[in-house]
């Protein structure tokens, strides 16, 4: 592997995910990294020096492992970032556009509208008596003191130039994930099947994929419960209804897996651009179809 493509491939890389990562925690005004969210939910001051410094460190830290590990794995089974390579590399032959643009088009529309599914009110049976028992709770007496607890977890209010910022932040932090999650599990399935060195064959890289989708989907699930147990214990005596369990896993899987599977997939067929750009569409597909269609429904 060329030292010098590396190194100026990573900090590119870890510089936009740094950048990605600050401006996302600016914005929301909420955590947006594993351990400081968990220490915010567990009642420390968000806006206290401590935890804004653990936030940038961890930002810089987590980030450099992601990049360094996810290139160093990607650039041993064969993935990687061809665009940016080619031109890190000072080649004048870019890898063909057009057969970039197809495939990540479609990859983008298709995980787009699946995004929307988890919003359908087939998935939400209960939403309505949810309505109407946050109706009463916003009519309480102890409604001003319960919105300032409930505020904590939720951000302030976000304008539609603010939510675009947030998206492409967005992009850009699944995106380095991505490199790191699936090039790591597929060096690591290379050598649990002792493969001779070189790129991994499709099989691999379809494990890889499967593997990162189930770890996704755990994170994803940790996560939204450790956020319901602080919603909740801010409610304290009072509580919305809730939907069955199968409604809340179904929705869940929605939610991570067509990103992590079709994302996924893109990535390892035709880079890291692809699969970024083809975000940056779901996301607006998502966005339009929820306007267009779902809220209409509700």
């Amino acid at each position: 592997m060329d030292k010098k493509l590396f190194w100026r491939e990573f900090w590119i890389l870890w510089g936009l995910g740094v950048v990605a990562g600050a401006v996302a925690a600016y914005i929301a005004k909420l955590p947006v990294m594993p351990l400081a969210n968990y220490l915010f939910l567990k009642g420390h001051d968000l806006y206290g020096s401590s935890l804004a410094c653990l936030e940038g460190a961890e930002i810089a830290v987590e980030l450099a492992i992601a990049v360094g590990v996810g290139l160093l794995a990607a650039h041993a089974v064969g993935l990687g970032a061809p665009i940016l390579e080619a031109a890190l590399r000072g080649e004048k032959d870019f890898p063909n556009l057009t057969s970039l643009l197809v495939p990540t088009l479609v990859a983008g529309v298709i995980v787009g509208a699946l995004l929307v599914t988890p919003d359908l009110p087939a998935l939400h049976p209960n939403r309505q008596a949810a309505h109407l028992q946050a109706a009463r709770i916003v009519n309480s007496p102890s409604m001003p003191e319960l919105s300032a607890r409930l505020r904590r977890f939720a951000g302030p209010p976000l304008t539609a130039g603010a939510s675009a910022v947030l998206d492409l932040t967005g992009a850009v932090s699944d995106t380095l994930e991505r490199l790191f999650w699936i090039s790591g599990i597929a060096w690591i399935l290379m050598r649990i099947r002792r493969d001779a060195v070189g790129p991994a064959s499709g099989g691999v890289l379809c494990g890889a994929i499967a593997i990162a989708a189930a770890i996704g989907a755990a994170f994803y699930f940790a996560g939204q419960s450790a956020n319901n147990a602080a919603v909740m214990s801010a409610l304290g005596a009072l509580s919305i209804p809730g939907d069955p369990r199968w409604a809340i896993i179904t929705r869940g899987l929605l939610t991570v897996l067509p990103a992590s599977i079709g994302l996924g997939w893109l990535f390892t067929r035709k880079g890291l651009e692809a699969a970024f750009v083809a975000s940056l569409v779901a996301g607006t597909v998502q966005h339009v179809l929820f306007v267009l269609v779902v809220a209409r429904l509700r």
